[in-house]
């Protein structure tokens, strides 16, 4: 058989080149794949931070206690697993309120919390006045 003048084959470079382009293609989308995982991942996490952090500051308000001066640490179970809260309790200007900074990490050893929430308490001993 001979070739016609008008047969056109593809060149073995021109093969490799376009493999090449769908290399690229493949491995974009995949890093994009990973990318998105992790950035849910993280926001998964970051929004159970934050109901952690929620659950403490609430439970410390309707404790109806003075809370005292200084840190206070502890745990919890949430959505399977186990988040390391922190409350620092500070005074403030005012004296019949205390400032509470609740930090909430996903290990008990990581230096940078998921989520802070800062929060006041009054003096429970204090009747509001109508």
């Amino acid at each position: 058989m001979t070739r016609s003048a008008h047969s056109r084959a593809f060149t073995l470079i021109e093969v490799m080149f376009a493999l090449a382009i769908v290399a690229t293609g493949i491995a974009a989308l995949t890093k994009a794949g990973v990318d998105y995982a992790n950035s849910a991942n993280y926001l998964r996490d970051k929004t159970f931070a934050r109901w952690v952090a929620s659950d403490k500051l609430t439970e410390l308000q309707v404790a109806n206690a003075w809370p005292e001066l200084g840190k206070d640490e502890g745990e919890r179970e949430l959505a399977g697993q186990t988040w390391f809260w922190r409350v620092v309790t500070e005074k403030v200007e005012d004296p019949m309120l205390r400032q509470v900074t609740i930090q909430v990490r996903r290990n008990e050893s990581a230096t940078g919390a998921l989520s802070t929430l800062t929060g006041f308490l009054g003096d429970p001993g204090l009747v509001a006045q109508p």
